[in-house]
């Protein structure tokens, strides 16, 4: 699982670890987590 916020920093995050899963050959269900931070940010 991965915790992403949607800024680009994320995205770019969740798509090397997507990628790099293909190379290796992962095959279980993968899960990104939105953590909306609201006021704090």
């Amino acid at each position: 699982m991965m915790r992403v916020t949607g800024d680009r920093n994320s995205q770019a995050c969740a798509l090397a670890t997507a990628a790099y899963l293909d190379s290796i050959g992962h095959s279980s269900p993968r899960i990104l987590m939105h953590a909306g931070l609201g006021g704090v940010e």
